[in-house]
C-alpha cells in the first residue's frame, strides 16, 4: 500500500475529517429519471451557451479534500470548462467543442470529449426560419477526483430490449417558433472509484416533447413522452412532461412537474415535482424521495 493511499485510510478510520461517499452512487430508479430529466434541455442549452453550473448550490470542497488537495494526494484541479458548443464560430453548419481535462464550473469534476453540434444552415448556424433544425452528437466522460466517472455517448448502441438506437437528440423550429425535441439516442454509464458498473442507461423520445424556447430563462417544456431503459435491472422510465419551467439562473426546471411510469422488472407509476433550483421530489407509490439532481450536461 502507498504512503498516500495508507494516509487516507488511517484519515477516514480516524472520523477526525469523514469519509466522502463515493460520490455517483445511488438508487437506480431516481437515477434513471434524473437523468431523463437532464436529457429534455441540453440541446437547447448546448446551442444557447447556457451555463453548464448548478447555480444554486455551488459545493464548497470538504475539509477532507482540502486537506488531502494540500497533501498533494488528490489531483489539482482543471481549469474550468470555458464555454459549450454554441458560443463558437460557424464552420461549415457545425459547431465542434473539444473538453480536455476542464472542470465543469460549480462541481470538482474533469470532464474529456467532444459536443458537437450540426445545423441545417450551413452559412450562419442559424435557427430563425421554420424547418431549422440543429442535431447534437456526443462522446464525453466527467470524473471526480475520487475516480468515479460517468460516460454519455450517441453512438449506437443496444438496450435491454434488444433494441438499438443512437444519434443524439435534434431540435428542430416549429411554425408558432416554439422547438420540437427529439432524443434520437443517448446512452449514459457510470463506474464507481472502486471499479463497479453502477449503471448503464439508454433514452430516446417515442414522440417529440415541445420546448416554447431554446433560451432557458422563461423555457417551458410540455407533451411529449421520453424513455429511459435501464439496462441493468431491465426496467423503463417513461417521462411525460407538463409545463416544465426554467430560469436562467439553473440548468434545472424550477416549476412543473412530469408523470412518470415504470415497467419492465419494476411496474409503477407516480410524479416528479419541481419547487425551485434542485428542489426536486418523486412520488411513487404512496411514498415521496429527495431526487439528487447532480449533472446538468
Amino acid at each position: 500500500m502507498s504512503r498516500n493511499v495508507m494516509l487516507i485510510v488511517l484519515i477516514c478510520l480516524s472520523g477526525l475529517l469523514g469519509c466522502k461517499k463515493d460520490e455517483l452512487i445511488g438508487d437506480q430508479t431516481l437515477d434513471s429519471i434524473e437523468a431523463g430529466v437532464t436529457a429534455l434541455s441540453e440541446v437547447a442549452d448546448d446551442v444557447e451557451n447556457e451555463s453548464l453550473a448548478r447555480q444554486n448550490n455551488i459545493r464548497q470542497k470538504s475539509p477532507l479534500e482540502q486537506f488531502l488537495k494540500s497533501m498533494n494526494i488528490l489531483k489539482a484541479y482543471a481549469a474550468d470548462c470555458t464555454g459549450r458548443p454554441g458560443s463558437l464560430s460557424c464552420t461549415g453548419g457545425d459547431k465542434n467543442l473539444i473538453y480536455n481535462q476542464c472542470t465543469i464550473p460549480g462541481t470538482d469534476q474533469v470532464i474529456n470529449g467532444f459536443v458537437n453540434l450540426d445545423f441545417t444552415d450551413e452559412t450562419n448556424c442559424f435557427m430563425n426560419n421554420t424547418g431549422d433544425s440543429v442535431t447534437r452528437t456526443f462522446e464525453f466522460t466527467r470524473t471526480t477526483p475520487w475516480g468515479a466517472t460517468i460516460t454519455s455517448t450517441s453512438d449506437l448502441r443496444t438496450d435491454y430490449k434488444n433494441i438499438t438506437y443512437g444519434g443524439g437528440g435534434t431540435l428542430t423550429r416549429l411554425i408558432d417558433n416554439s422547438f420540437d425535441l427529439e432524443i434520437l439516442g443517448k446512452h449514459r454509464t457510470r463506474t464507481t472509484g472502486g471499479g463497479r458498473s453502477a449503471y448503464d442507461i439508454s433514452i430516446r423520445t417515442v414522440s417529440p416533447i415541445n420546448l416554447s424556447s431554446i433560451i432557458r430563462n422563461g423555457r417551458q417544456i410540455t407533451g411529449g413522452r421520453l424513455e429511459v431503459a435501464h439496462n441493468i435491472r431491465n426496467f423503463t422510465v417513461a417521462l411525460e412532461p407538463n409545463s416544465l419551467t426554467f430560469e436562467d439562473t439553473c440548468c434545472y426546471p424550477v416549476l412543473g412537474s412530469i408523470d412518470i411510469e415504470i415497467s419492465g422488472s419494476i411496474n409503477t407509476t407516480g410524479r416528479i415535482s419541481f419547487n425551485g433550483c434542485e428542489n426536486a421530489t418523486v412520488t411513487k407509490n404512496g411514498v415521496t424521495a429527495d431526487i439528487d439532481l447532480y449533472s446538468c450536461e
